[in-house]
């Protein structure tokens, strides 16, 4: 969802499954200016991104339905982020405009977007992994600047407790 060629924004998405046949609507960014981000959350798809000074605008849409209605944005700047949703939550990492602010996970908790966990190792990151996992956990790894290093660092974290270990 959400991409460029060059410099052409890329509004349609392509949808692979090989159980379930649905579409979804055009992009509702259309620009290429800073890179966006899904994640499936109580089913729906919640798009974040967009060239907004100092927030990330964030949409919401139901499969197979061609519209998108607004959600709340996350009050500050992300680019290059990562996301991806649990039963009760979603988690945005790494991406801030201001480097000292990506190391914190900014969390949807169904009502508003708070500030969760601090993962040090993220700081000035861009585009870290993130899988959404059972018990309101998720899985973080990798990040830009990119090395083969990074890949090695893999965390869960806790989005009910702001838990973080390094997993083993």
């Amino acid at each position: 969802m959400s991409g460029c060629t060059g410099p052409t924004a890329e509004l349609e998405a392509e949808v692979y499954s090989e159980s379930v046949n649905f579409t979804v609507a055009e992009d509702p960014l259309k620009d290429c200016g800073v890179r966006s981000s899904a994640a499936y959350f109580n089913g729906e798809i919640v798009l974040c991104g967009g060239d907004s000074p100092g927030e990330t605008r964030c949409f919401s849409t139901v499969p197979g339905t061609d519209t998108w209605k607004d959600f709340p944005n996350i009050q500050e700047e992300r680019r290059f982020f990562s996301m991806d949703g649990t039963a009760n939550f979603i988690a945005v990492v790494g991406g801030a405009a201001d480097a000292d602010k990506s190391k914190v996970v900014k969390v949807w908790n169904k009502e508003s977007w708070i500030d969760g966990p601090v993962m040090e190792e993220f700081r000035g990151k861009d585009y870290p992994a993130v899988i959404g996992l059972d018990n309101d956990m998720i899985m973080v790894t990798g990040g830009g600047p990119f090395s083969l290093a990074g890949l090695a660092d893999v965390f869960l974290v806790d989005l009910k407790t702001s838990g973080v270990v390094r997993a083993p």
